[in-house]
Protein backbone atom coordinates (compact mmCIF):
# COMPACT_ATOMS: atom_id res chain seq x y z
CA UNK A 1 0.00 0.00 0.00
CA UNK A 2 3.06 2.27 -0.48
CA UNK A 3 2.05 5.26 -3.10
CA UNK A 4 5.56 5.56 -3.40
CA UNK A 5 6.56 2.41 -5.09
CA UNK A 6 8.27 2.22 -8.60
CA UNK A 7 5.37 2.08 -11.16
CA UNK A 8 7.44 0.21 -13.44
CA UNK A 9 8.67 -2.50 -11.09
CA UNK A 10 7.84 -6.03 -12.95
CA UNK A 11 6.56 -6.69 -8.92
CA UNK A 12 3.25 -4.83 -9.78
CA UNK A 13 1.98 -6.63 -13.02
CA UNK A 14 3.04 -10.36 -10.98
CA UNK A 15 0.81 -8.84 -7.85
CA UNK A 16 -1.93 -7.35 -10.19
CA UNK A 17 -1.97 -10.97 -12.13
CA UNK A 18 -1.70 -13.04 -9.46
CA UNK A 19 -3.13 -11.11 -5.74
CA UNK A 20 -5.27 -8.39 -7.34
CA UNK A 21 -7.60 -9.93 -10.17
CA UNK A 22 -8.30 -13.13 -8.32
CA UNK A 23 -9.62 -11.99 -5.58
CA UNK A 24 -6.72 -12.62 -3.29
CA UNK A 25 -6.36 -8.87 -2.10
CA UNK A 26 -9.99 -8.77 -1.06
CA UNK A 27 -10.02 -11.86 0.56
CA UNK A 28 -6.73 -10.36 2.61
CA UNK A 29 -8.89 -7.39 3.69
CA UNK A 30 -11.65 -8.99 5.01
CA UNK A 31 -9.10 -10.46 7.51
CA UNK A 32 -7.89 -7.06 8.06
CA UNK A 33 -4.03 -7.38 6.28
CA UNK A 34 -2.71 -6.92 2.60
CA UNK A 35 0.46 -7.79 1.19
CA UNK A 36 2.05 -4.23 0.89
CA UNK A 37 5.18 -3.21 -1.89
CA UNK A 38 7.40 -1.96 -0.06
CA UNK A 39 10.32 -0.34 -2.46
CA UNK A 40 12.99 0.39 -1.03
CA UNK A 41 12.49 -1.36 2.34
CA UNK A 42 15.55 -2.95 4.23
CA UNK A 43 12.90 -5.47 4.90
CA UNK A 44 11.99 -6.53 1.61
CA UNK A 45 9.82 -5.34 -1.46
CA UNK A 46 6.64 -7.23 -0.38
CA UNK A 47 5.70 -7.21 3.22
CA UNK A 48 2.67 -8.86 4.90
CA UNK A 49 0.92 -6.17 6.69
CA UNK A 50 -1.59 -4.82 8.58
CA UNK A 51 -4.53 -2.23 7.44
CA UNK A 52 -3.33 0.90 9.26
CA UNK A 53 -6.14 2.53 8.84
CA UNK A 54 -9.41 0.65 7.86
CA UNK A 55 -11.74 3.39 7.87
CA UNK A 56 -9.60 5.11 5.39
CA UNK A 57 -10.04 2.32 3.28
CA UNK A 58 -13.47 1.48 3.86
CA UNK A 59 -14.02 5.10 2.61
CA UNK A 60 -11.66 5.22 -0.48
CA UNK A 61 -11.69 1.94 -1.96
CA UNK A 62 -15.69 1.65 -1.64
CA UNK A 63 -15.51 -2.10 -0.97
CA UNK A 64 -18.24 -3.71 -0.12
CA UNK A 65 -17.57 -4.82 3.36
CA UNK A 66 -15.55 -3.51 6.27
CA UNK A 67 -12.39 -4.08 7.08
CA UNK A 68 -11.23 -5.64 10.30
CA UNK A 69 -8.45 -3.89 12.94
CA UNK A 70 -6.04 -5.56 13.41
CA UNK A 71 -3.92 -5.28 16.35
CA UNK A 72 -0.37 -5.65 14.88
CA UNK A 73 1.34 -6.80 11.90
CA UNK A 74 2.25 -9.95 13.94
CA UNK A 75 -1.52 -11.11 13.89
CA UNK A 76 -1.35 -10.48 10.17
CA UNK A 77 1.42 -12.52 10.05
CA UNK A 78 -0.05 -15.12 11.98
CA UNK A 79 -3.64 -15.18 9.96
CA UNK A 80 -0.88 -15.71 6.93
CA UNK A 81 1.22 -18.47 8.29
CA UNK A 82 -1.56 -20.40 9.86
CA UNK A 83 -4.22 -19.42 6.73
CA UNK A 84 -5.19 -22.72 4.28
CA UNK A 85 -7.54 -20.42 2.02
CA UNK A 86 -6.65 -20.14 -1.65
CA UNK A 87 -5.32 -16.28 -0.57
CA UNK A 88 -3.20 -17.52 1.98
CA UNK A 89 -1.47 -20.26 -0.38
CA UNK A 90 -1.31 -17.22 -3.10
CA UNK A 91 0.64 -14.92 -0.11
CA UNK A 92 2.63 -17.47 0.42
CA UNK A 93 3.69 -18.18 -3.05
CA UNK A 94 4.46 -14.24 -3.61
CA UNK A 95 6.57 -14.18 -0.73
CA UNK A 96 8.80 -17.40 -1.42
CA UNK A 97 9.11 -15.32 -4.99
CA UNK A 98 10.00 -11.75 -3.51
CA UNK A 99 10.59 -11.56 -0.01
CA UNK A 100 11.71 -14.88 1.25
CA UNK A 101 13.05 -13.16 4.32
CA UNK A 102 9.82 -12.75 5.22
CA UNK A 103 8.32 -15.92 5.01
CA UNK A 104 10.55 -17.02 7.41
CA UNK A 105 10.04 -13.76 9.88
CA UNK A 106 6.03 -15.36 9.82
CA UNK A 107 7.06 -18.42 10.41
CA UNK A 108 7.21 -20.64 7.31
CA UNK A 109 10.64 -21.65 5.20
CA UNK A 110 13.62 -21.19 6.37
CA UNK A 111 14.18 -18.65 9.17
CA UNK A 112 15.54 -14.68 8.60
CA UNK A 113 18.68 -14.05 10.03
CA UNK A 114 16.63 -11.22 11.52
CA UNK A 115 13.08 -10.03 11.62
CA UNK A 116 11.92 -6.34 11.74
CA UNK A 117 10.57 -5.55 15.16
CA UNK A 118 6.20 -5.41 14.89
CA UNK A 119 5.32 -4.53 18.12
CA UNK A 120 1.53 -3.78 18.71
CA UNK A 121 0.16 -0.23 17.73
CA UNK A 122 -1.64 1.98 19.55
CA UNK A 123 -5.30 2.78 18.47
Amino acid sequence: MCDDFDASSPLLAVLNTNWTQPGHRDAALREGWILSPADGSTHGVLQVQRVDDPPLIDRTWGLPFTVPALASDSEAWALVRDGTAPHHLAAHALLAQFNPAELGCIGLGAPAVTCPARAPEQP
